[in-house]
């Protein structure tokens, strides 16, 4: 029969004598699959919790965001420093200098420490990334989304990244419990 060649659910080519379709688990000839859902939970646990790219993304854009705030900050001086406060003000129209702590010899220090946790942070999330993406260890998704999570709040040692340290720290808990409540995607 030429109509069951073809899964009628998903379309894909069956072979001769098919009785469940290998891909979607849909019974030939539209009888209701007994197994369907140990497949259907098979082939999601192949591809991880479907936000994973999110993870990713904030993994990728901390890395980059951290790695160029602490090479400016590194040796920056205190003409540097006003210098930057000047562009910000500029860049924004408003008063940056009003917002960004007076100069002293810890502002340096301060602002590569800070950024060294956003890069931190970020490398915790790639590697929540790689487990979420191979579906593979629960366990150590979620504590590396968490850690990722409480490392960036280490941007908050400098004042003036408070406000987005503890706003990323609770966006990384929320996406931390949807990875811990996704268990079901991953193989162990």
């Amino acid at each position: 029969m030429e109509g069951d060649r073809f899964c009628t659910r998903c379309g894909a080519e069956l072979p001769e004598g098919a009785i469940y379709c290998a891909e979607c688990g849909a019974q030939v000839g539209g009888g209701p699959n007994p197994y369907e859902n140990e497949i259907w939970m098979s082939q999601r646990r192949k591809t991880g919790p479907g936000f994973s790219f999110v993870i990713l993304f904030y993994g990728i854009f901390a890395i980059v965001l951290g790695l160029m705030d602490l090479v400016s900050s590194v040796g920056m001086t205190e003409e540097a420093y006003n210098e930057l406060i000047r562009t910000m003000s500029d860049m924004s129209g408003l008063d940056a200098g009003s917002m960004m702590p007076a100069w002293s010899d810890s502002i340096p220090l301060l602002m590569s420490l800070s950024m060294a946790s956003l890069v931190v942070s970020g490398a915790l999330a790639i590697l929540c990334y790689v487990f979420c993406r191979k579906a593979e260890n629960w366990k150590a998704a979620t504590i590396l989304c968490a850690a990722s999570s409480v490392v960036c709040l280490g941007i908050c040692s400098f004042s003036v990244y408070a406000a987005m340290g503890i706003g990323l720290a609770v966006i990384g808990l929320i996406i931390t419990f949807m990875v811990y409540s996704r268990r079901d995607t991953f193989s162990s």
